[in-house]
């Protein structure tokens, strides 16, 4: 065990000629209560904060002797002196030293030094045995952590509000606790959070840090109304992942011509093939068909009826479909062996669901590779906007809208026609009267 000297004035000099005894000892600072020197057996020198939290004696290693001088080995050991007066663990304030940079030779922001925060009785972790839906409970005496905003935020505001509250949960998860999750969150500041954005930035997902951005502020904000933290550190002028570019890819007619003829060839799985097949004569959005049931269908009149809770505006509308659209509905009904979803999700020895919209947008990723060979690049998303490209050449795609167009005013024509019948029958009739 190291042993203390008297209490002195740390100066840059005595402390480079400190003596080496052959054993670990400690030089604490007069200036700052806790601050200490230990300099080991073999003339290391490395700088410790010491305190007391809840009765138990706990240290904080700062960093090394000359890397880090006095003057900032007294600011940041202010800093968590500062802490312990505001009633907050200086162990969960984790203080950010000098920032290393990475191989490329650019600063990593998303980085900040870890201080060792160890107490001299035992290590304190938390457990990463978690739901991959949900936040691990955190200890009821943990009061202010970050751990303990994201549970409740996820708990009492995401599930209850949020429609899909899966995506939340995983950009938390992955963007957030695994840097902050030990941090009191009332010590989180405005530059960290900028630093944790840019990191998602450099590794190449500006959209996703411009997904992150809003749900930190929300969270923040909600800490705020549960006292959890006293304000909220997000202030952006402006989208951290800059402006998003508009989804304005079509598929050219060259590309329409070889997805019609090569879809069935490029597709292994018929489900596959059948799904996007329907994506292409109807026009309807993935979460549309992922959620459709059969009860929506109506194939004597050729109709599908959207119900609200499945559209993304939240309205209903009907679909005229076709009778090539129908046939490959027909087999995805064939698939599904007598489920109630268009597109169920297999999971064995449970409940019944329906499929989602990332299911289809990654089966058509993994197919992405076999579409490049026929001349194809999209992303599932381009399935909607491809009408766009339809040209008076395009037969194929035309008469079916044109088809759907006449089938749906039929029914209004005959309607009409029999009204003008009546109408002019009338008019006769009383014209005769008259003379």
């Amino acid at each position: 065990m190291p042993f203390h000297t008297s209490t002195v004035r740390l100066t840059t000099a005595g402390l480079s000629a400190a003596p080496v005894t052959g054993r670990s000892y400690d030089v604490s600072d007069a200036a700052v209560a806790g601050l200490v020197l230990r300099i080991g057996a073999r003339g290391s020198k490395r700088w410790l904060f010491r305190f007391s939290w809840q009765h138990e004696r706990s240290r904080i290693k700062i960093g090394y002797f000359p890397k880090i001088g006095i003057a900032k080995a007294r600011e940041i050991a202010f800093g968590f002196r500062n802490d312990l007066d505001d009633g907050i663990d200086p162990r969960r304030s984790a203080r950010p030293t000098a920032r290393r940079a990475s191989p490329a030779g650019t600063v990593d922001h998303g980085t900040i030094a870890r201080l060792d925060a160890t107490p001299e009785s035992t290590a304190v972790g938390i457990s990463e045995a978690e739901d991959p839906l949900s936040i691990a409970k955190p200890d009821p005496d943990d009061k202010h952590s970050v751990h303990c905003l994201v549970y409740e935020f996820v708990e009492l505001y995401v599930k209850p509000n949020r429609e899909v509250p899966q995506e939340v949960i995983r950009i938390l998860k992955k963007d957030v606790l695994p840097f902050f999750k030990e941090r009191d969150a009332r010590t989180i500041t405005s530059r960290e959070i900028n630093d944790r954005l840019d990191a998602i930035v450099a590794r190449g997902a500006p959209v996703m840090a411009n997904r992150t951005a809003p749900i930190i502020s929300q969270m923040f904000s909600f800490g705020v109304h549960r006292s959890i933290v006293a304000s909220n550190p997000v202030s952006l002028l402006f989208k951290p992942g800059g402006k998003e570019r508009s989804c304005d890819r079509v598929l050219t007619e060259t590309e329409c011509h070889a997805f019609l003829h090569g879809a069935s060839i490029v597709c292994i799985a018929p489900v596959r093939y059948h799904t996007l097949m329907v994506l292409w004569l109807t026009l309807v959005r993935r979460g549309s068909l992922a959620k459709a049931e059969w009860c929506e269908f109506n194939f004597d009149r050729k109709e599908w009826r959207i119900p609200a809770s499945h559209d993304k505006e939240k309205r209903e509308h009907i679909v005229p479909l076709t009778d090539w659209a129908i046939e490959h509905l027909l087999e995805l009904k064939k698939l599904g062996k007598g489920s109630r979803y268009v597109l169920p999700k297999q999971r064995k020895g449970k409940r019944e669901i329906p499929c989602n919209a990332q299911i289809i947008s990654r089966s058509v990723m993994r197919l992405r590779a076999r579409f490049q060979v026929i001349g194809i690049d999209f992303a599932p998303r381009s399935m909607r906007p491809m009408v766009d490209a339809v040209t008076p050449d395009r037969l194929e795609s035309a008469a079916c809208v044109l088809k759907c167009l006449l089938d749906a005013i039929k029914p209004l024509m005959a309607r009409l026609h029999s009204g003008l019948a009546v109408c002019f029958r009338l008019a006769t009739n009383a014209a005769n009267h008259a003379s």
